[in-house]
């Protein structure tokens, strides 16, 4: 699995579709990612990682709190230890899918990236400088005609129980639990994105289970259902999950 992306300002997306680039439609393939209505709402994230625009030798903390407008995603808000503050608004179509993410600080006004979907692709990122999508890379989901996921950045994969198999990070294999994923079908922020690969929660968006770098160290609670409350990853990373009750 190809590492370390470089977090494009804190970015975001919104839908295109048509195989050819050509403009906006509705085109979305048999596949579910980018419809995230999920039945357990995040409520926050605190992130612990290395932030690459930021030397420094220990982990800094990232804070996410979640809006939610009815079963909807609405905004994600940002903060981290020094107190700079970002949103993340999210975009539907009318077919319930994620269209767009805008990104706003004291700084940005509003930065746009589109979600681009085809019959057999999902592009999380979309924007000013990525004009082609056929191009690989980040945030990149292929899928054949009865939306079985095939490829994933720049890994082809093979789905067991929903799961693909063969991703690695710093050569170690990631595996995955028997509970429910919480983001599986999100469109993230490609800065949050970012710190899921460093957490070997790449395939977060498309997984049914959860994926362990190391094992995951707790769950909401016991029963075969339970959903994850935190996940440690590479290089002392580690995330930690709120619910709405």
């Amino acid at each position: 699995m190809a590492m370390l992306l470089c977090v494009v300002a804190f970015a975001s997306l919104s839908s295109c579709s048509k195989d050819d680039d050509s403009g906006s439609s509705s085109q979305i393939g048999n596949y579910t990612l980018g419809k995230y209505h999920p039945s357990k709402k995040i409520s926050k994230l605190t992130i612990e990682s290395h932030d690459p625009q930021v030397v420094s030798m220990y982990p800094r903390a990232h804070y996410y709190e979640f809006i939610w407008n009815g079963n909807k995603l609405k905004s994600i808000k940002f903060t981290d230890e020094e107190g700079h503050n970002a949103t993340y608004d999210y975009t539907y179509s009318d077919n319930g899918y994620i269209s767009s993410i805008t990104y706003k600080d004291n700084a940005n006004s509003g930065i746009v990236k589109e979600v681009y979907y085809s019959k057999n692709r999902v592009k999380m990122y979309l924007g000013k400088y990525d004009l082609s999508a056929d191009d690989d890379g980040y945030g990149v989901f292929w899928f054949d005609d009865n939306g079985q996921l095939t490829k994933m950045n720049y890994d082809e994969v093979n789905m067991v129980n929903g799961n693909p198999q063969g991703l690695t990070l710093y050569e170690r294999e990631i595996t995955f639990d028997n509970h429910p994923n919480p983001f599986k079908d999100i469109i993230l922020p490609e800065s949050i994105y970012s710190f899921f690969i460093n957490l070997g929660l790449e395939a977060a968006p498309v997984s049914s289970n959860n994926g362990q770098y190391y094992k995951v160290d707790g769950y909401e609670n016991e029963n075969a259902n339970a959903y994850p409350t935190r996940f440690r990853g590479a290089n002392s990373s580690s995330m930690e999950i709120e619910y709405i009750n």
